[in-house]
């Protein structure tokens, strides 16, 4: 009876939690649904050129004039745009369309509005903006006659903004993602040294014009720390892994291990000892997903001992280190003439968010578990979700792998990638096999497992 009883509690503990979670998803796509249904571009590319001359900040900016939402463009018979009302607009959609959406700041701090030096508006096909200078030369140049037969969704809005910053160092954040539904942005900085141009999607985040050797390190500091707590795969690896564990002492070594291999399996990739490539990228991806699998396996089972663990957790952490190192090449771009500032504090943030994560793991399991009735069971329950997301994300991912063409299918660095494969499975296998000889020296069992 005391075993129904049981059984009960944790069956009503569940099916709580998981209407809490429909409730959230439910509400959450229904939010995504009314979003969608207004008219959003699906994809709008966008194209800048930031140069500063003097106490000044010169940003020159194209965007598609159909990015430009809730505003009813004046049409000619025929449906043409009436472009000497649209030329007339223009300054007013740039202040309050597009500048809305570039954060500036010097020195932390935020800087006027900038002033409307000139608008153009320009055909789609105008390739002013190839260049900063040919960009620079086409807000000299006249505007489209006003009897050019174009529709609305053919042209662009170009846009001189000019800030007035002192002579510091400017930071932009742009906030250009709720222009449409896939937004690609080329940004050149042009400075006496050259120009550097940044491509990226969405939101960005803070872009420095001119990075220091500390705001780079603080900056991919903190892409360290998203890049295993905004990783599905990450969190959810990290959550078996700690499951079975009460004291710091005895997750240590594995954590460590864990924590280790991810930098190496950085390190690695980024100075192409590991290739890479497509073919490899969609490997490590769905090698993460089995990664997730096994360890929640290894809860279920509960006949996997601490150095087990710690020796698969090299594994492993060799696998989400590679899968890391991916995702630092849409960023790396940001560091500027700082790269190496750049993968040193992203590999920081990837063995701190570990730490923390885990730190904080621990003591919060043991104090969820001391309500069990039923731990064994409760672990298991736990473990199987996870094993049963993780098995469909490799089923998913694995779908993606077998339609990547194989490494081995061109010549062309086939010889190198067969040598640093080999190479790279003979020092993996003397690592495991020293840690295997210390770990096995200093063994402790799991709590509550017979080892």
């Amino acid at each position: 009876m005391m075993r129904i009883e049981t059984l009960l509690s944790i069956a009503q503990r569940y099916v709580a939690a998981t209407f809490a979670c429909l409730f959230f998803f439910t509400t959450h796509a229904d939010a995504q649904v009314d979003t969608q249904s207004r008219a959003v571009p699906p994809v709008v590319n966008l194209k800048a050129f930031a140069a500063a001359d003097g106490d000044d900040l010169h940003l020159l900016v194209r965007v598609p004039l159909s990015s430009v939402k809730n505003v009813q463009f004046p049409e000619r018979p025929g449906g043409y745009l009436d472009l000497a009302a649209v030329q007339s607009m223009a300054p007013g959609l740039a202040r309050h369309w597009v500048a809305e959406t570039i954060n500036a700041t010097a020195e932390n701090d935020a800087l006027a509005q900038p002033d409307i030096a000139a608008t153009r508006i320009s055909i789609i096909s105008d390739p002013s903006f190839n260049s900063y200078q040919s960009a620079l030369a086409r807000f000299a140049a006249p505007d489209l006659l006003v009897d050019e037969q174009v529709f609305w969704q053919q042209v662009w809005l170009d846009i001189h903004f000019k800030y007035a910053t002192a002579g510091k160092p400017v930071t932009l954040r742009p906030r250009v993602a709720d222009l449409g539904v896939k937004v690609t942005t080329e940004l050149t900085i042009v400075d006496p040294s050259g120009e550097r141009q940044l491509t990226f999607e969405g939101n960005p985040g803070r872009i420095y014009l001119n990075p220091r050797p500390f705001e780079v390190l603080g900056q991919f500091l903190a892409h360290g720390v998203r890049a295993v707590w905004r990783n599905a795969d990450f969190v959810v690896f990290l959550l078996c892994f700690a499951l079975p564990f009460r004291l710091y002492k005895t997750i240590a070594p594995a954590t460590a291990a864990f924590a280790s291999a991810a930098v190496i399996g950085l390190v690695a990739l980024r100075t192409g000892f590991i290739p890479n490539n497509l073919w490899f990228q969609t490997l490590t991806d769905t090698l993460a997903a089995a990664a997730v699998v096994l360890m929640a396996a290894a809860n279920i089972v509960n006949r996997v001992s601490a150095r087990t663990r710690a020796l698969f957790a090299i594994v492993a952490g060799l696998v989400f280190g590679s899968v890391s190192a991916f995702r630092f090449d849409s960023i790396g771009q940001f560091a500027g003439e700082h790269a190496v500032t750049g993968k040193l504090g992203y590999g920081i943030g990837i063995v701190l968010a570990i730490t923390l994560a885990i730190a904080v793991l621990v003591p919060l399991i043991r104090w969820l578990f001391s309500f069990a009735r039923a731990e064994p069971i409760e672990r298991i329950i736990v473990s199987a979700l996870a094993a049963d997301t993780a098995w469909s994300w490799v089923v998913d991912r694995y779908a993606r792998f077998a339609k990547v063409p194989s490494v081995f299918a061109s010549e062309a660095g086939t010889a190198k990638t067969i040598v640093s494969g080999l190479a790279f499975v003979i020092v993996l296998g003397a690592v495991l096999w020293f840690v295997n000889r210390y770990l096995k020296a200093h063994d402790t069992p799991l709590e509550g497992h017979s080892g």
